[in-house]
């Protein structure tokens, strides 16, 4: 196993599970990865559904998923990623797992989203438990530099440690499970973006696509490199209060000081984050006044964070902005008027006048002929204003390595390619090219179910 994170860990669970003899090899200091802040997983058919009547079903989703992707996304992959995850539930309740409920993350979304209790870090921990109960092994501090080849088949790997002195280790079987390459910036150049400055990586460390590269050294099939879960970042670039006040309403602009959407699309986040991807330098302002920051401090927000920070929490927004004036942090500001505003923020100011003046004409009269935003957020702004600035970022790669819906790592002829197997990130072909956030917790989802159904067939397979 080349990883020990959320799907390198299901995938060894699996195997040993099954009698196997399980290795894992582990970069970092201890195993988890990014899984430890996931809030939940997608599911459907689940107990915890039915039990509350949730009449979603597995060949909606496949329908769903396949619809969304423009039929990108691999169908193999798909349905037997969808069809499992049922069981993925009963395998981490199994685990001792508990759940808090099902929700979902978009207005109107399937309630999918099976809500986990402590977090993605529980998961891990219960995880960790079971591998303990297993006997797996675990070597820490090792990087993946090569994969061993007996003929046409992969027969192990090869290894360094921080020292850089190599090591090899045989295998019937490798499943490459190392995260993705979110923090490989030549990579990541490669698709237009520039990491840190117009793409900021969010819960990442060392993800540089080891895994990835070693497959397609030996002959690999990439699928859905370039791909990213794109959302919309604040300074903060974590989940904290004033991350909800940037998505409704306001009025949010470029750095040309233009309206450039229909500002409801923040709710569906990718959507969001697909339109900054658009403007100038990838940067936009989120724009509100005081009347707004008093009622989201008395009737809360409309849109939340997740779980984390529910619709309807109230927050104090005069407050919070205090403190990050105050202490001069970066990209929070405040002014009396719209071309104080302008200038405080550095954008032309009288665009951002011309645009001010046109939005709260729409405002007033209910009806927004730009853009179409629902007329329940068009708030005219007056007064003191405040701005947010923000900037695209991504919660990870979404694609990587082709394989067949058993996990198989695939040529570009779409031959497995023996005794290889990929899972979680490192994995193609689930999306087209924009995460689906409707289907609520895929990416969590994925991670421990590919992670099991590779560990599964690459127990079955022997080869």
């Amino acid at each position: 196993m080349v990883g020990g994170g959320t799907s390198g860990l299901a995938a060894a669970i699996t195997s040993a599970e099954m009698g196997r003899k399980v290795l894992i090899i582990e970069k970092e200091d201890s195993p988890g990865g990014v899984g430890i802040f996931a809030e939940g997983l997608f599911a459907v058919e689940s107990d915890l559904q039915k039990h509350m009547y949730i009449n979603y079903t597995c060949e909606e989703a496949y329908r769903d998923f396949l619809n969304f992707s423009h039929f990108k996304a691999n169908p193999e992959l798909v349905r037997n990623f969808i069809f499992e995850t049922t069981n993925t539930v009963k395998w981490l309740l199994k685990l001792g797992v508990e759940f808090e409920g099902i929700f979902t993350n978009v207005p109107g979304g399937p309630l999918v989203w099976h809500i986990v209790k402590g977090m993605g870090e529980n998961v891990i921990q219960k995880m960790k438990e079971r591998c303990e109960v297993l006997g797996i092994k675990i070597l820490y501090g090792l990087t993946a530099t090569r994969l061993l080849m007996d003929g046409k088949k992969v027969s192990g790997i090869e290894v360094v440690d921080r020292e850089g002195n190599p090591r090899v280790y045989r295998a019937k079987n490798v499943i490459i499970a190392t995260g993705g390459y979110a923090n490989n910036a030549e990579w990541i150049r490669n698709y237009g973006y520039h990491l840190g400055k117009d793409l900021i990586p969010i819960g990442h460390k060392g993800k540089l696509g080891e895994g990835i590269r070693m497959a397609l050294e030996i002959g690999a099939e990439s699928e859905g490199l370039g791909v990213f879960q794109l959302i919309r970042v604040s300074p903060f670039v974590a989940p904290v209060p004033l991350e909800c006040v940037t998505f409704q309403p306001s009025l949010h602009v470029n750095q040309n000081g233009m309206r450039y959407i229909n500002e409801t699309v923040t709710s569906v986040f990718p959507f969001d984050a697909n339109a900054i991807s658009r403007q100038p330098e990838r940067t936009v302002y989120i724009i509100f006044d005081e009347k707004l920051a008093k009622y989201w401090s008395e009737e809360g927000v409309e849109v939340g964070l997740g779980r984390i920070i529910p619709p309807k929490t109230k927050i104090d927004v005069l407050g919070e902005m205090e403190k990050v004036l105050s202490s001069g942090k970066e990209g929070f500001y405040r002014a009396d008027s719209v071309g104080e505003l302008a200038r405080a923020i550095g954008i032309p100011e009288d665009n951002l006048i011309k645009t001010f003046n046109r939005y709260n004409s729409l405002c007033q009269r209910g009806y927004d002929s730009d853009f179409g935003k629902d007329p329940r957020f068009l708030k005219p702004l007056e007064g003191r204003l405040f701005a947010i600035r923000c900037k695209l970022g991504f919660l990870g790669t979404l694609g990587g390595l082709r394989v067949n819906g058993n996990l198989q790592v695939v040529t570009p002829k779409g031959e497995p390619i023996p005794g290889l197997f990929a899972a979680g990130l490192d994995a193609g072909g689930l999306y087209g090219d924009t995460y689906d956030v409707t289907a609520a917790g895929t990416t969590f989802s994925f991670a421990l179910t590919s992670g099991r159904i590779a560990g599964r067939n690459a127990s079955l397979m022997g080869y």
